[in-house]
């Protein structure tokens, strides 16, 4: 009786550590979950899932983001460097807020595929915030005064992009 060891290895984790939208109006914007296998060579002999799913982050789900909860599949035959893309749905809004995260994760792959490397399992998608908000003092402040003549009255202009945006508080 001969036996033959399969010594090929497959793991799966996404393509980067980290990205950003460019801004809010990026719809859909992609991340991307790849393959890498031991060998150049090696290939999936059937078709292998991988759960995605978002565990964190500073961005809230159904506010700023669509929650994410999928399954990805290699096909039989993917090879080393196969790549799988999927959507984050980013919510747009006018909220002044600054950027915030959307931590996603990887698990539970189909046997005998593993998870990569621990810095691979993770995501961090930064939502780029394109409302902006500016104050101003208005034209009219006198240059100086003294403290003898009293109260000083000052003038602020806000300005916000796009104009209806909202302030939010943190």
């Amino acid at each position: 009786t001969v036996t033959i060891m399969d010594d090929d290895t497959a793991s799966v984790g996404f393509a980067l550590a980290s990205s950003a939208t460019t801004d809010e109006a990026e719809r859909d914007f992609l991340v991307t979950v790849t393959l890498t296998t031991s060998s150049a060579n090696a290939t999936l002999a059937a078709d292998t899932t991988v759960q995605v799913a978002n565990i964190g982050g500073t961005a809230a789900a159904g506010a700023d983001f669509t929650a994410v909860s999928l399954t990805l599949t290699f096909d039989a035959s993917s090879g080393n460097g196969a790549a799988l893309d999927f959507a984050l749905p980013v919510h747009q809004d006018n909220r002044v807020e600054g950027n915030e995260t959307v931590v996603l994760e990887l698990s539970s792959p189909a046997s005998p595929v593993t998870l990569g490397a621990p810095a691979t399992r993770t995501h961090t998608a930064t939502i780029t915030d394109d409302d902006t908000a500016s104050v101003a003092f208005a034209a009219n402040v006198p240059a100086a005064t003294g403290e003898d003549l009293g109260d000083l009255s000052v003038g602020l202009t806000l300005t916000t992009n796009p104009t209806n945006a909202v302030l939010a508080a943190d």
